[in-house]
């Protein structure tokens, strides 16, 4: 990493997990350390981590783990057998198999790379400099991020109890509650 570029949201939420290598951590440390907004950033990754580490805590007591188990472990299985059965379908060749058909496809690939070109050059200028930051949505549906005309909303699950708070910079967040006490907490940060 440069001295002059920043580490992505990604990886600072990597960071305050403490899911990077060691190489990677001391990097991003290192720059973090000379970097106001980035340790920012850090921070409320890091009370995100925090508050989620303390809400796994307030899980009920009375749930079944070991089927929650096992029924992951079976899921686990099935996932690799379907890949075993998925790699032993033989595989197709390409049509491309005569040097007349390739020579068309590299020319109508050349052509679309120049229309292209010229569709995106030829854009108005303005374009390229509206920059608005994505914005986090709380609503009674859930929580989600807007950005650029379009929307996400994680959805809250139906007719289940749940409570939405709100935090200024740090992002959005929502927990529901369904009735065997299981905790479902959707949590938004925006860059």
């Amino acid at each position: 990493m440069s001295a002059s570029s920043h580490p992505s949201a990604a990886q600072l939420a990597l960071l305050a997990g403490g899911e990077l290598s060691r190489w990677s951590r001391f990097l991003l440390r290192r720059h973090v350390r000379g970097c106001e907004s980035c340790q920012e950033q850090l921070r409320s990754f890091e009370a995100a981590s925090r508050q989620l580490k303390d809400a796994a805590l307030e899980l009920p007591e009375r749930l079944d783990w070991e089927s929650l188990a096992a029924e992951m472990k079976a899921n686990i299985r099935l996932g690799l057998e379907m890949g075993a059965i998925a790699s032993s379908v033989p595989t197709r060749r390409s049509g491309f198999s005569t040097p007349l058909l390739r020579q068309t496809a590299a020319v109508a690939t050349s052509l679309a790379l120049v229309f292209f070109s010229i569709w995106f050059l030829s854009r108005p200028r303005d374009f390229y400099h509206k920059v608005e930051p994505p914005v986090a949505l709380a609503t009674f549906d859930g929580v989600g991020v807007a950005e650029h005309g379009a929307a996400m909303t994680l959805l809250a699950p139906a007719a289940e109890s749940g409570t939405t708070s709100a935090e200024v910079g740090a992002g959005v967040e929502a927990r529901y509650v369904d009735e065997n006490g299981q905790v479902t907490i959707h949590h938004v940060f925006t860059q």
